[in-house]
């Protein structure tokens, strides 16, 4: 860890790391049966419907288990009763009749209420990568809200 400078560029210090020694990062990660460690997303891109936490990377995952979803991506808006609603971003396949309806309902019949697109689909050609080669969800914001 020699040499790790935090976002303010100053090198970390003993309130940078938890209790057991885990820097903290602000990423969000499992543990599965075996041990194998995965991040899944940023603290900070995580959103919150009514009183659950949830992640758009678990509903990109079920958009992009429908067979004419090439890429996906999800925004969330603010919203006064509900905290955030969710709208997913898609590119489709060459040659794709989907419709946003379908997709809608696609992930209303996989997922919890939590995870539901209520402000829908938005068709787009590609989605804003990052130079990691993820999605850049600043950008991708800007296009949902453009």
């Amino acid at each position: 860890m020699a040499g790790y400078i935090n976002e303010r560029g100053k090198p970390y210090n003993m309130v940078s790391f938890t209790e057991d020694g885990w820097l903290k990062t602000s990423d969000l990660g499992f543990y599965d049966e075996r041990g194998h460690l995965y991040v899944i997303e940023r603290i900070t891109f995580v959103y919150k419907y009514l009183t659950m936490i949830t992640s758009p990377a678990e509903v990109e995952s079920i958009l992009l288990e429908h067979p004419d979803v090439l890429e996906a991506g999800v925004v969330t808006f603010p919203d006064r009763d509900f905290d955030n609603l969710a709208k997913g971003l898609v590119v489709k396949r060459p040659g794709s009749k989907c419709t946003e309806a379908d997709l809608v309902k696609f992930v209303a019949d996989r997922a919890a209420i939590n995870k539901h697109l209520h402000k829908g689909i938005q068709f787009v050609d590609s989605l804003p990568m990052n130079m990691g080669g993820k999605i850049d969800r600043h950008a991708l914001r800007r296009l949902a809200v453009e």
